[in-house]
């Protein structure tokens, strides 16, 4: 829990959070509720956040929607664009339903389905170490208090296999749902898991009060975008990677 606090940088204003930052593998970002976006306090936030993620002397890669002003702020700090990006798509729920049927192919993991779950994403991120330590970091993860328990979902194939799995991030809050990671075990491409999963996550989504949803895919990734626009998604703002000079 340690670990994970230490991974975030409030901002608290009288009565609310007002801005986060998060740091991630050198990766920092920086959020600001749209009412102070560009003001003096938000770029002198942004000025704390970056001295806090160097803290301890590593290097640091700022992740930034493509917005003019703030990117200019970075450039002057002597940070250039890199070649990596990820697309932000959102889907609006108007148009989901709390009646519609629940496809029963999909359940949220179970302790029994730790290792089957593991092996969907180890296999479709091509993951390098030995599937014994990623099962168990994922094992360990779903015992923490971060996981979000009845969230993590997994769709079987007719013949028991697992096919697909995500998971559903809802915000009660700002009433906007998250899909982060979304995977197919690679050897079931081409079936429609991707879709009726990501479907029946919606319909959760839309049950639990969620307005909108919200997932990322790196640009250039054609499939999974493709996958993304099936299920109604469409483009909103590309988040750019930038590095010191």
């Amino acid at each position: 829990m340690d670990k994970l606090a230490g991974s975030f940088l409030l901002w608290e204003g009288e009565e609310e959070v007002v801005g986060f930052a998060a740091v991630d593998d050198g990766d920092l970002a920086v959020f600001v509720t749209p009412t102070r976006a560009g003001t003096t306090e938000a770029v002198d936030f942004e000025e704390a956040a970056l001295a806090w993620a160097v803290r301890e002397d590593g290097p640091v890669r700022w992740a930034e929607f493509e917005d003019d002003r703030a990117v200019a702020r970075w450039r002057d700090r002597g940070y250039h664009p890199t070649d990596e990006s990820y697309l932000n798509l959102v889907r609006p729920l108007g148009d989901r339903t709390v009646a519609e049927p629940r496809d029963t192919r999909v359940r949220a993991v179970q302790d029994d389905d730790v290792r089957d779950r593991a092996s969907i994403t180890y296999a479709a991120f091509d993951a390098s170490e030995p599937f014994a330590a990623y099962a168990d970091a994922y094992a360990r993860f779903r015992s923490s208090p971060a996981y979000p328990d009845g969230w993590d979902l997994l769709l079987r194939a007719d013949d028991g296999r697992p096919a697909a799995c995500c998971i559903a991030w809802p915000d009660t809050v700002s009433r906007v749902g998250t899909f982060e990671p979304v995977a197919t075990h690679p050897d079931l491409h081409g079936h429609g898991f991707g879709k009726a999963l990501l479907t029946e996550g919606l319909r959760r989504f839309a049950t639990a009060g969620m307005t909108d949803v919200i997932v990322g895919v790196e640009v250039g990734n054609g499939p999974a975008e493709a996958l993304y626009r099936s299920v109604g998604f469409r483009p909103d703002r590309v988040l750019r990677l930038y590095e010191r000079s």
